[in-house]
């Protein structure tokens, strides 16, 4: 498998972009970012290469269950404790983190998600649990405004 983006023949991977000097260039032809053509052995926490449909794919079988039997999945979305005390994410005391997942209630019911991203990318799975919403959010460039643009998308949904 070639884990290097500069040898990899696939006219469809959107490279990563990044705002730079006003303009978007690609990241990983920056100086600063020249680990960026390395995208890892695809093995998770970094690096992993999707698309929309596959992550939508992933998406329905959480729903389902096949990865794995509702009541061990449904752990990954239970707020964890630690000696009776619970643990939040980053200290933030509005988010849990499950197993993989950041984990918060909200107005609209459960809300659980996890972001990632990479020089030029930025990405985030929202899932309502409550109601049956995902919302997939992958950006190959990285800009200032992502955040707020991710926020009214939620809000429209939520």
């Amino acid at each position: 498998m070639v884990t290097d983006i500069r040898r990899i023949q696939n006219n469809q991977l959107a490279y990563g972009h990044s705002f730079e000097n006003g303009t978007f260039t690609h990241a990983h032809l920056q100086p600063k970012y020249n680990f960026v053509s390395y995208l890892g052995d695809f093995y998770g926490d970094g690096s992993v290469v999707s698309t929309a449909r596959d992550l939508a794919i992933w998406d329905e079988a959480l729903k389902k269950c096949n990865l794995l039997p509702c009541e061990i999945q449904n752990e990954a979305f239970e707020v964890p404790t630690y000696n009776g005390e619970i643990i939040y994410a980053r200290k933030n005391p509005n988010i849990a983190y499950g197993f993989g997942w950041f984990l918060k209630n909200t107005p609209s019911g459960k809300l659980v998600y996890h972001s990632g991203g990479h020089p030029g990318n930025s990405h985030v799975m929202y899932r309502l649990l409550d109601k049956d919403i995902t919302f997939i959010f992958l950006s190959n460039a990285e800009t200032s405004n992502l955040k707020g643009l991710r926020n009214s998308i939620l809000q429209m949904l939520f």
